[in-house]
């Protein structure tokens, strides 16, 4: 955000203020509002070419090298023709704009000749290598870069000679040695690695520009795909790099190529079309390949038609040079980007490297809080009035700021702090910390989290310096609606609250500790945030300053003594803006005006009509929102995050930004559920639409562009509406992810030849991004995001292949035994939050065993078994007492259970089905829930088993248990014949699913009930009917029990109730109900429908383990032992996993050629597969390395 700072210090002047205060005052206001403060140049480069046949001049801040395009060989073959000699002049020009650019001539190009000519003889290569000399100090250029396409090939149109490839090393030495080594030398070389011996050529080459685009037929694929797929081309750019490395070139000298160009089937009509008008044709779309990481244009038939280049493709390219380490990334050509993005992203991506002030690290011993204490502003708002009344939370900002005089020079500063409300810091004016939302969500009377920053780098040292301490603390976790019972008196959370402390290490070796008081710090209600809530939005007034910057606002404060609870460090959950996921909008458009509304008597046949679009934006365009009218931006993808904006408006305008996870559609029709004109946002599932889940933005008095997102806050959508009170520019808005899976954390990949399938797993890895973000929410959007007990269980396996969340459960087991009661039973929520509290709800209580279980299974960590066995020993010890009895523990769940939440079978708790006229359970429901309970408690008891014989304790106690609730359920609820007792529940699937799984019947009633379970999905039209319980355990157990034919096609099922149907009406995440939105029939149920509930996507466990064969051994935990045994089916095409596991870097891919499968695996280090082939049931192992085996199926 750029504001004159200037202007800001004159207004925050105290007459009685020193100077050098006020000089400390001005380097922090400008730290924090200048948007482009605290970056710094990385060593990567970006390399632009830029060509003869445009006046087009690159801005040269946004690349590193430039590369004129083109010369070429001269017709005597022993010098230099330039296109445009007086172009090159004014390109190398801009180097006095930028003295660190460099600039070269790149010599050749497609179908530029005489190559071979020229290299062929040792005085022709010395001719055109003092030509090139010439000109590099002719024209004042850096070097020379050569793209010869291709040594010994004619495949460009020229000649050629077999010689070509070690005459190309003649002429590298030849060049270097006439440029010295002082100038740069290039080269540009095909995907494929080709024509060039790398080897002998790179003791002379400063930079390898590797062609990764045109690497296809562009009339059938994608000519510039990262990774290989369908669309993709016969190489991929990832294929290229691994080509290259290959080869010998080091990453060092590596840069990877990217087109800004469009390219594809150009004699289509519907193509055609589109590059004349601009505008797609009907049935023509744009799509997205998750696999191959790239743009395309698909045809009415979903076939592949035209390729193009956005920011989200570019900026995967760019995310693959980073995570590579490469040294960089190149362009053709400068020219095409017409709006300036897609080299401002290479320059932001690559160039750029945030820093802040601080980083994260151990803990201060716990005795540094003895110098401390909780303080908050004396004069803060209280909410007051029964919870569920209160509509938001208290305004205002709580600021709290400290001046520390140094009494000798420092060598260590480092500050441990926390929080009552969500916090932010700041030294000398500048943040500190990546972290975000900070202290996360905890139980509110037991745990607080604190983090401690290392802030030496940015600390005033010398003795007498001054630095400035200052926290904002807004009422997020606290002092708001999510922690907070609706019988409440007022919040939970009545003040915010600060707490901290600052070691200082002195030079002489000596500590001094400073603690928040109420005597050496200053507090107050300031800043340019109005209000806050994790429910309720961010009201920010750009025309204030931060609270730092107000020294009269703020006063002493006063004791707070409302948290009495154990202040731990954070070590895990902690909460992260995914900058590298940021989104861009993929259709943004202006409507105002309505036509076809229509009224009525009766609500449901209103219809709100049609919005009238007045403009459409391209991506890259500044957006005009004028009064009266609304901006619509769909970013592409549902997510947890916050809206970003780069945009103007005169001051005292006000921006409202209305987050949501779908449009209004079928004319706005309220019979379909919607609750406004067709083309408008739909916000009525969110419940708190008129009072929250918001941004309000008031503009400063300032002419340029300013950015900004909300900090306070976090919402679940895929659209924005936008509104404003007077005109409003905005140059730039995206979507920044907000997650505790930071990048770091993400290990596993898998990716399938079914782009539907593929579509599933990314819809998957969006709802765990979105959904683990502190605690292991069900939902980012609505007035809930709770840390829901059996989402939780039924998804953490799966979660567990694609991110390391070993941490985050630490983190969440805790507020697990927090939030367990005095008689050893787990809530439905954890921690404890508005609602959810009741204990003992079948599948949910079971969390606190599940998890940990798993953890340990899937990480090999006994510490997490270690830190819960007491709480899970007493809710075992608990639930076997009254054999988990639903009437037996009437009195703290409440005679209710979720039971098989949202499955479409009999006995459904949500619609009621459960409950008679009089809302008591049936009896039947008592049966069912009384069975579903009863085969967790056998879980349960066999999970503990597990664990204690891994952790060395005492295991015959659970397998009594677990026989003994075995035996209980074999007796109590089954006939002999392999029927249950409860006839309804012979009708449904979750109840044999469950049978089959806990082993409660063998032999003939063991087939009977697989054929009744067969028939069952026969009758559904081979759709599943369970909800979230069944379906966590539905794929495995089909698989185990020979049913695997039914599995895959429940897999592929597009039918409702299905993963794909929801993918086929339009989903970007996992949704809650399989029906939340249906084209035909609308929306389900508004006051519980999420588009962000990650649950469901437990599927994708299945796709790791039988799909992909990698699984864990509960023997060898952790990996050490791989259980191998993919199971096939030629509708996935291919399967390709990796997962770096907490044993190593696991691979396994297939493929079929005809009817022969192909297989490639790979077992890490110190690690050892059971491998089973399909069709065979005699395993084999194998120790660590890579195999390749086939089979015919």
């Amino acid at each position: 955000m750029r504001v004159s700072g200037f202007l800001f210090i004159f207004a925050a002047i105290n007459p009685k203020t020193k100077m050098k205060r006020l000089l400390l005052l001005f380097i922090g206001l400008m730290a924090f509002w200048h948007a482009d403060a605290g970056k710094q140049v990385m060593n990567r480069v970006v390399v632009a070419y830029v060509t003869a046949g445009t006046n087009d001049v690159p801005d040269p801040t946004l690349m590193t090298h430039i590369n004129y395009a083109f010369g070429t060989v001269n017709k005597t073959f022993n010098g230099v023709d330039i296109q445009k000699p007086e172009r090159l002049r004014v390109i190398a020009g801009l180097k006095q704009q930028n003295p660190d650019l460099k600039v070269l001539l790149s010599i050749g190009g497609w179908t530029a000749g005489r190559f071979s000519e020229m290299a062929a003889t040792k005085q022709n290569r010395a001719a055109f290598a003092k030509d090139c000399k010439r000109i590099v100090d002719e024209f004042g250029l850096d070097g020379i870069d050569i793209d010869w396409e291709y040594p010994s090939s004619s495949e460009a149109g020229i000649s050629s000679s077999p010689h070509d490839i070690d005459n190309f090393t003649l002429l590298m030495k030849e060049l270097r040695r006439v440029l010295g080594k002082q100038k740069l030398l290039t080269i540009a070389t095909i995907c494929t690695a080709k024509y060039i011996d790398f080897k002998k050529c790179l003791p002379y080459l400063d930079l390898v520009n590797v062609m990764s685009y045109d690497m296809s037929d562009p009339n059938k694929a994608h000519h510039a795909a990262l990774y290989p797929s369908p669309i993709s081309g016969y190489c991929t750019g990832s294929e290229a790099v691994e080509a290259h490395l290959k080869a010998g070139v080091p990453k060092e000298k590596l840069v990877m190529g990217m087109p800004f160009y469009q390219k594809g089937r150009r004699q289509d009509a519907g193509v055609d079309e589109y590059l004349r008008t601009g505008i797609l044709p009907v049935g023509y779309t744009r799509q997205w390949s998750d696999v191959a990481q790239a743009d395309y244009i698909a045809n009415e038939k979903g076939e592949f038609v035209w390729a193009y280049e956005t920011t989200r493709s570019l900026g995967a390219i760019c995310q693959y040079i980073l995570d590579n380490n490469l040294c960089g990334g190149m362009y053709w050509e400068y020219s095409n980007d017409r709006t300036g993005e897609f080299s401002s992203l290479l320059s932001k991506m690559l160039l750029e490297q945030s820093t802040t002030v601080g980083h994260k690290t151990a803990a201060l011993n716990t005795s540094a809080w003895q110098n401390t204490e909780w303080i908050s502003v004396v004069n803060a708002p209280i909410v007051t009035g029964r919870a569920d009344q209160v509509i938001r939370a208290a305004d205002g900002a709580n600021w709290f700021v400290s001046t520390i005089k140094n009494e000798k020079p420092v060598t260590q500063a480092k500050w441990m702090t926390t929080g009552l409300g969500v916090f932010e810091l700041y030294l000398n004016g500048q943040p500190v910390g990546d972290e975000i939302l900070k202290p996360g969500f905890t139980h509110y009377a037991k745990t607080k989290r604190s983090f401690t920053y290392d802030i030496t780098e940015a600390f005033q040292k010398q003795t007498g310096n001054e630095n400035v301490l200052s926290a904002q603390v807004t009422p997020g976790w606290w002092a708001d609606k999510i922690i907070t019972p609706g019988d409440h008196e007022g919040m939970i959370g009545k003040k915010c609250a600060f707490r901290g402390v600052l070691e200082l290490t002195f030079a002489d070796g000596t500590k001094q500790y400073y603690g928040t008081n109420c005597k050496d710090w200053k507090a107050g209600i300031a800043g340019q945030v109005k209000h806050a809530g994790i429910f309720d939005g961010e009201a920010f007034d750009a025309r204030e300053l931060p609270g730092f910057a107000t020294p009269e606002k703020l006063s002493t404060p006063e004791v707070n003594s409302e948290f009495t609870g154990e202040i731990v460090p954070s070590d895990g959950a902690e909460v992260y803006l995914r900058r590298d996921l940021a989104l861009r909008p993929a259709m943004a458009y202006i409507w105002q005006g309505v036509t076809g509304e229509k009224q009525a008597a009766d609500k449901k046949d209103i219809e709100y009509g049609k919005v009238t679009i007045k403009r459409n934006y391209a991506l890259g365009e500044t957006i005009t929102l004028n009064p009266g009218e609304t901006l619509v931006v769909d970013f592409g993808q549902n997510t947890s995050g916050v809206p970003c904006f780069s945009f103007k408006a005169n001051e005292g305008t006000t921006l409202t930004c209305l987050p949501a996870e779908i449009l209004n559609d079928g004319n706005g029709a309220e019979r379909r559920g919607m609750d406004g004109p067709e083309g408008s946002v739909h916000r009525r599932n969110l419940r708190i639409q008129n009072t929250g889940i918001r941004i309000d933005y008031t503009f400063a008095n300032n002419p340029s562009f300013v950015s900004y997102y909300p900090h306070c806050t976090f919402f679940g959508y895929r659209y924005i509406s936008v509104t404003a009170t007077d005109k409003v520019e905005i140059q730039r808005v995206e979507s920044l992810p907000v997650t505790s899976i930071a990048k770091g954390l993400e290990i596993g990949k898998i990716t399938t030849g079914n782009d539907l399938i593929n579509k599933l797993i990314s819809n998957t890895v969006w709802g765990q991004r979105s959904n683990y973000l502190s605690v292991p929410t069900d939902c980012p959007q609505r007035d809930e995001r709770l840390g829901w007990m059996a989402d939780t269980q039924v998804f953490t396996e799966a979660g567990s292949f694609f991110a390391n969340t070993d941490g985050f459960f630490h983190k969440w087991t805790r507020d697990v035994r927090d939030s367990q009661s005095a008689t050893g039973g787990f809530p439905g929520v954890s921690p404890i939050a508005q609602y959810g509290n009741e204990m003992m709800r079948l599948g949910w209580a079971d969390a606190g065993v599940i998890v940990p279980w798993t953890v340990w299974k899937q990480f090999g960590d006994k510490a997490i078994v270690d830190e819960n066995w007491e709480a899970m020993e007493r809710f075992m010890n608990h639930i076997n007492e009254v054999k988990y009895n639903h009437e037996a523990l009437v009195k703290e769940n409440g005679n209710y259970q979720w039971a098989d939440w949202l499955s479409c079978e009999a006995l459904e708790t949500c619609i009621n089905l459960a409950f008679d006229e009089n809302w008591k359970p049936r009896p039947d429901a008592i049966a069912y829930w009384n069975y579903l309970s009863a085969c967790y408690w056998q879980i349960d008891a066999e999970m503990m088993r597990d664990m204690a014989l891994a952790t060395g304790r005492d295991a015959s106690k659970y397998q009594q248990m677990a026989e003994a609730a075995q035996t209980y359920l074999k007796q109590q609820f089954l006939n002999q014949n392999g029927t249950f007792k409860t006839a309804v529940l012979n009708t449904m699937q979750t109840p044999a699913l469950f049978a089959l799984k806990n082993r409660l019947v063998d032999g003939a009633a063991k087939e009977r009930m697989i054929q009744r379970l067969r028939q069952n999905f026969e009758e559904h039209g081979n759709c599943l009917q369970t909800g979230f319980l069944g379906t966590s355990i539905l794929m495995a157990t089909l698989t185990e029990n020979g049913l695997v034919d039914i599995a895959y096609e429940l897999l592929f099922q597009r039918k409702n109730p299905s993963w794909i149907y929801s993918i086929d009406n339009g989903a970007t995440t996992i949704w809650e109900r399989w029906n939340s939105y249906r084209r035909d029939n609308g929306l389900g149920p508004n006051g519980m429908n999420s588009f962000n509930h990650y649950a469901y996507g437990a599927v994708c466990e299945w796709i790791w383990e039988t799909a992909a064969g990698i699984a864990t051994d509960t023997q060898v935990p952790g990996f050490k032992q791989i259980i191998m045994k993919p199971v096939p089916d030629k509708r996935l095409g291919f399967v390709k996993a990796e997962y770096q596991s907490a044993a190593g870097l696991i691979k396994s891919e297939w493929k079929y050629e005809g009817d022969l499968w192909l297989w490639n695996f790979t077992v890490p280090e110190g690690a050892t597969a059971i491998v089973t082939l399909p069709g065979e049931t005699t395993p084999k192992t194998y120790p660590s390395g890579t195999y390749h085996l086939q089979k015919k199926l």
